[in-house]
Order: C-alpha cells, then sequence, then structure tokens
C-alpha cells in the first residue's frame, strides 16, 4: 500500500504556490500513540438474559509499532531478524515524484521501507497561513496549514501469527514550516513539524473489532539549497 499523496510534512506543508527549495527532501521521525476500545467477547447468558462486560480498553505505542513492523518485514522477507536494533525510528522519508514512503530508520540509514504496511491519505481543503517570500518560496519566517489526515495500517495481507491488525487513525492536522534567510549561496535550514492531537478511527486485532483515538507527532529538520 503506498502513499496516496504527500505525506504529513515532507511534500504538503512548504508550498502556497510553486517553490524553488527542494521540498522532499527532509526525513521526518513519527511518534504515534493509540489507544483501542476493543470488544470484549466473555459474554454470558442466562437463556432470559445476556450479559456483555465492559470492553477492553489498551495504550499502544511507537516501540509497539516498530515491533510489529519488524515481525511483519521479516515475515515477507524484507527484513532478516524478527525484531530491529535499539535507537530505530519509525520516519516519513524522501520517495519518488508522488510523495513520500515510511521506513524504519537508525540515525539516517534507511534499514527497511514499511510502505506496504502504512499508508497516508489527505484532504482536499487546506487552510494556510504565515507569510512566504515571493522570491525563494520559503517560509518567511514561518508557514502554517491545516488539513484533514488519515494514517493507515494494514498487515492483514503478511500472515502475522499473531494475527492481522489493520486500524485508521484520522483527524486534523496541523503543520508548521520554518525557514532561515539564505545565505549568498542558496543554503538555508529547515524546520518543518505536524502534529494530529485528537484522531479517531476504528479498526481490528486478530478478527476482534475496536475504536481507536489517539495522536501524531512529526518531526525533520535539515540544512537545504535552494535549486535555481
Amino acid at each position: 500500500m503506498k502513499i496516496q499523496k504527500p505525506l504529513i510534512a515532507v511534500a504538503a506543508l512548504c508550498a502556497f504556490i510553486g517553490l524553488q527549495a527542494k521540498a522532499n527532501d527532509i526525513i521526518q521521525t513519527i511518534t504515534l500513540t493509540v489507544t483501542a476500545t476493543a470488544q470484549n467477547n466473555n459474554g454470558t447468558s442466562n437463556g432470559t438474559t445476556t450479559n456483555v462486560p465492559p470492553p477492553s480498553i489498551s495504550t499502544h505505542t511507537t516501540t509497539e509499532f516498530l515491533t510489529r513492523l519488524a515481525q511483519d518485514e521479516n515475515i515477507e522477507g524484507h527484513w532478516s531478524s524478527n525484531s530491529f536494533p535499539a535507537g530505530v525510528k519509525l520516519a516519513v522519508v524522501p520517495g519518488n515524484s508522488n510523495g513520500a514512503d515510511f521506513a524504519v530508520i537508525q540515525g539516517t540509514n534507511v534499514l527497511v521501507d514499511v510502505s506496504d504496511i502504512i499508508s497516508f491519505d489527505g484532504g482536499n481543503n487546506e487552510i494556510v497561513s504565515g507569510a512566504q517570500n515571493l522570491q525563494t518560496g520559503l517560509a518567511s519566517p514561518m508557514t502554517k496549514k491545516a488539513h484533514l489526515g488519515r494514517i493507515n495500517f494494514d498487515d492483514s495481507a503478511v500472515g502475522n501469527p499473531n494475527g492481522s491488525l489493520t486500524f485508521f487513525l484520522q483527524g486534523i492536522f496541523t503543520e508548521t514550516t520554518m525557514d532561515t534567510a539564505p545565505t549568498s549561496t542558496g543554503a538555508y535550514t529547515e524546520t518543518r513539524m505536524a502534529k494530529m492531537t485528537t484522531g479517531a478511527g476504528e479498526g481490528s486485532k486478530g478478527g476482534n473489532p475496536f475504536v481507536c483515538t489517539g495522536m501524531i507527532n512529526a518531526t525533520g529538520k535539515a540544512n537545504l539549497q535552494l535549486v535555481p
């Protein structure tokens, strides 16, 4: 499953108009927190009344999703172990001309592309504010953008022995781009941040349905160069 539109802040948040700066060359690390409210299947019935216990509530973090991704990519033959080394991060990395990809990284090294499991869909409307330099296309010094976004996780095709995990989390992303003034050679520093603080969605784990809430944060910084 590939990204349908430029993900989070990798390509979308840089432009009010066409930029002269490169838009897809910053790696952004992601933190993801999901609170799932799952169906409790331990109901009882006495022939007259059915009693269903309260749902099971659990919170899951980026660390757990990285563990799951290591298992999935190992099963698919894309990764040599069922775990990742210490210090890895989930990230959005520069992709092809259509956008960016999800990957697991260590430092600036991409260990494995996980875009077959994680994807992102963006909304149609974008609400922008801030200031932009019309000559360089850079934020001057900051631009902001708000839009609908949806992150998808789906490893149902993998065959994980712990059962398939599928869910989406949808909400309003707020994005910020900050640029330094370029030097005489066109060098500048760009910082990009994106967050969704009140996402909601649903999914299933091993066939057991759940609804979920959660939040996503993405951040990245790089030294870039204006393109003539």
